[in-house]
């Protein structure tokens, strides 16, 4: 993939001429996974956005582009891109965003180094962290993490301003639980997609038995997790405690302990899922929670492996993909 970059950035800086200024880099995500990408400088602007070419690499490995194609659609990407207007010294001022900055959940054991730089805390296995939402002119959202420095030039303490963003967040914050029939309906209806009978084949379940718990606009909906006392009223409304599945950053499955009907995911199959189903920085644990009514108690049920173990497995199959690609 390094020697595809570097073709790729010499035939879009040729194209481009002066106007901008390209260079490869490697950034680190959620769940420590590293990323090679393409950050593009423009005279004046001082926002230096990076465009990660992955699924271009793949596409030029298959044959689907040549490595002008893959230039051409770099170049529409960076031209879309720079359309959008976005204020970097608003972030200087914390009244300007405290409205849109939110909280999500991640793995803590796989992201410990990027932890040292953010403000959160610790919710059994995982971390809450907090984001800037930016509502971008083109119907998209984007996000920023909120680091320490920021912190610092906002003269706030991370208590402060974790019980100031916790309390928006109960207060704001909309949990949804619906029945997964509905959910994948809902996504069939967006997508025009039969999800429910094509691709998770649980036609046979009546409703009642599956849920999916995320928030209101669904990106990372996984921190309704922290809203404990709606997990409480649903336990108490079913008369049952909760088996939950942490499906991904963005939502979660839930089913009741007692249900008979449910087949109960192993952690196994919980890690096999996160493998061959999501990318790897939205996958958020191999755990499985149980949330007890009688004891109001979030607790992990049954200790999967970790996700850096996953991550090995998903790198391995990586390697094997790029040794049949070539460079």
């Amino acid at each position: 993939m390094k020697d595809f970059i570097t073709k790729l950035i010499k035939e879009t800086q040729e194209r481009l001429e002066d106007s901008y200024s390209l260079e490869q880099v490697t950034s680190t995500k959620t769940n420590n996974q590293k990323y090679t990408g393409i950050q593009v400088r423009a005279e004046g602007n001082p926002v230096c956005p990076v465009f990660y070419v992955h699924n271009l690499y793949k596409d030029y490995l298959s044959g689907k582009y040549t490595l002008h194609e893959c230039s051409s659609i770099l170049i529409r990407e960076i031209g879309e891109h720079m359309k959008l207007s976005f204020d970097i010294k608003s972030l200087l001022n914390y009244d300007n965003i405290k409205d849109d900055i939110r909280v999500r959940l991640i793995n803590y054991e796989a992201n410990e180094e990027l932890l040292e730089d953010l403000p959160h805390f610790r919710m059994l296995d995982l971390a809450a962290i907090f984001y800037y939402s930016i509502n971008l002119p083109d119907n998209s959202i984007g996000t920023m993490n909120i680091t320490h420095q920021m912190l610092k030039t906002w003269e706030m303490s991370p208590e402060d301003f974790i019980n100031t963003c916790m309390q928006n967040f109960y207060t704001k914050d909309y949990i949804m639980i619906s029945d997964i029939r509905d959910s994948l309906y809902m996504l069939a209806g967006k997508t025009g997609r039969n999800f429910l009978f094509d691709e998770f084949e649980i036609s046979y379940l009546p409703k009642g038995h599956l849920f999916v718990l995320t928030g209101a606009n669904s990106i990372h909906g996984a921190c309704m997790l922290l809203h404990t006392q709606a997990l409480h009223q649903f336990a108490i409304e079913h008369n049952d405690n909760l088996i939950i599945y942490p499906s991904s950053v963005h939502e979660c499955l839930i089913t009741f302990e007692s249900d008979t009907k449910t087949v109960k995911l192993s952690t196994n199959e919980v890690a096999d899922i996160n493998l061959n189903m999501l990318e790897p920085e939205e996958r958020l644990s191999n755990n499985v929670y149980l949330y007890d009514r009688h004891l109001k108690e979030l607790r992990i049920l049954y200790q999967g492996i970790s996700l850096a173990e996953l991550h090995d497995r998903n790198n391995t199959i990586e390697k094997i993909y790029d040794s049949l690609g070539g460079n």
